[in-house]
């Protein structure tokens, strides 16, 4: 079934007003390009299993930008923030349109999703202040990997971060992190507060899809 770009959009917009999150026209528009992107690459490539519009603008959109407030709060500490896993390209897609002062690095191993991402920067001009990294990151990694992007003070944003109890530690490692923010399972983020908690404050947020899937926030003590 064939949707119209604008469909998400009209799910979008209304929730967004819900939820007191204010984007200018042309933010919609890009949110919009990177769903019509998303569908389109989604035909050859498993990007995504949510395709559906009201779903996706639910679960994709508003979610990712459901951390706003979250990312703000922090932005005197961090201006660079690096989406790990970031396949479709959530959170930091979304983040980074709506976010236009600070920086995103997307971390994508794989190399189709990798090369997603890198059409979806170029062709929403994203790409002043948007990277996109086709490797796998981590503390031994981020040196050479970010360059001189290193030197700066980081946050991690991921939302399908794989093996994740096995991941986690070795990405709270990456010099100059301050901050983790974590789209889990509540399952997933309270066995992450429980093995984290007493080296980094932690902090459970309730996302729009509802408490089965909270936002695990992780700040250096």
């Amino acid at each position: 079934m064939v949707f119209s770009m604008s469909e998400m959009l009209d799910f979008l917009t209304l929730l967004l007003e819900n939820a007191e999150i204010r984007l200018s026209p042309a933010q919609l528009t890009q949110l919009d390009g990177h769903f019509r992107l998303l569908l389109e690459w989604n035909e050859v490539t498993n990007l995504t299993g949510i395709t559906d519009p009201a779903d996706a603008a639910n679960l994709h959109y508003l979610d990712a930008l459901a951390a706003i407030p979250e990312i703000v709060s922090r932005s005197t500490k961090v201006s660079t923030w690096l989406d790990i896993g970031s396949g479709g390209g959530f959170p930091g897609i979304p983040l980074a349109i709506a976010l236009p002062d600070l920086k995103f690095v997307l971390v994508e191993r794989r190399e189709r999703k990798a090369g997603f991402l890198f059409e979806v920067v170029q062709q929403l001009k994203l790409d002043d202040r948007v990277t996109v990294i086709g490797d796998t990151l981590d503390q031994h990694t981020a040196p050479r990997l970010l360059g001189d992007v290193s030197r700066e003070t980081f946050g991690i944003c991921a939302r399908a971060l794989e093996k994740m109890p096995e991941q986690l530690p070795k990405l709270l490692k990456i010099p100059r992190l301050e901050t983790a923010l974590l789209w889990l399972g509540s399952n997933a983020a309270a066995e992450a507060v429980k093995q984290h908690g007493a080296t980094w404050n932690t902090t459970l947020r309730t996302l729009p899809s509802g408490p089965n899937r909270p936002l695990l926030i992780l700040d250096r003590q």
